[in-house]
């Protein structure tokens, strides 16, 4: 399932053997409406609403190798202007503002690869690393290692909150406007490198001691089971920024 067959009727010695056509694609929507309400004839109601949203695959050499990234934007503005009388006027605002935007990798947040094969010693940090560890394979060979990317995930998920009120008053010859501008904005990260491991195999484990740099085979060495190096990062980073 996660390393396929070859496709092309080469030998393995003799170089490609495995070809894959796929199509990065990327997908994209947006609509935005609103809506007007006259409550009577001294207040007025307005509420917009957007929404966006984006999709993107990129395709590897491998299927488990694939890797999208979706981004879901919305902002919603509701305002009421009310005239209390022919000299002075009060204008509300309400404005909040939603971005999401996620890299992911083939099987991120849908499949925990390392328990189904039983991996041990290589336990995700968090539930939101889910996927399948990399296996890196070289020295000596014709083949490639599999697995997702080390990359991610990366989650981004950005909230901003805004309530405007001005009020204009009109006294004698002079007017006045006042009024309060609050704001808070959110942003939360998550996300790391090697959050589902990797694994690093050579030709050491076949190869000749009096002559390790031509000789063994990396795949070889991966199918003994015994690696150089395994990585995993020790959590995923959760950063909350504020701002108000």
């Amino acid at each position: 399932e996660f390393y396929p067959e070859p496709t092309l009727p080469t030998a393995v010695d003799a170089g490609i053997n495995f070809q894959r056509n796929v199509l990065n694609t990327t997908e994209w929507d947006q609509f935005t409406t609103r809506a007007d309400f006259v409550e009577n004839d001294t207040s007025q109601w307005f509420y917009r609403y957007s929404w966006g949203g984006e999709a993107i695959l990129d395709g590897g050499t491998l299927p488990i190798q694939d890797e999208r990234v979706t981004t879901d934007v919305q902002q919603h503005v509701l305002s009421n202007t009310r005239t209390f009388s022919p000299t002075l006027v009060n204008e509300l605002r309400l404005g909040v503002s939603l971005f999401d935007n996620d890299k992911l990798t083939k099987f991120n947040g849908i499949r925990e690869i390392s328990n189904e094969l039983g991996i041990l010693g290589m336990p995700i940090p968090s539930p939101l690393a889910s996927g399948s560890p990399n296996v890196n394979v070289g020295g000596n060979n014709d083949f490639s290692g599999w697995g997702e990317s080390t990359e991610g995930p990366f989650l981004n998920n950005n909230r901003n909150y805004q309530i405007v009120n001005n009020t204009s008053w009109i006294r004698g010859n002079h007017t006045l406007k006042f009024g309060i501008d609050i704001s808070e904005s959110r942003y939360a990260q998550v996300g790391n490198q090697f959050a589902r491991g990797q694994f690093n195999a050579s030709q050491l484990q076949t190869a000749d001691p009096n002559n390790i740099g031509t000789t063994g085979n990396g795949f070889a060495g991966f199918m003994t089971g015994w690696l150089n190096e395994a990585t995993r990062a020790g959590g995923l980073p959760n950063v909350q920024f504020r701002r108000k």
